[in-house]
């Protein structure tokens, strides 16, 4: 039970993440 959360938590952070580092990129380049 924990470990599928704590899996289902790190790749949403990742997505969160991946998704924030995409939006910096285009701030920058704008």
């Amino acid at each position: 039970m924990w470990i599928t959360l704590s899996i289902f938590s790190g790749k949403f952070l990742k997505l969160k993440f991946s998704s924030f580092l995409q939006g910096q990129k285009t701030k920058t380049e704008t």
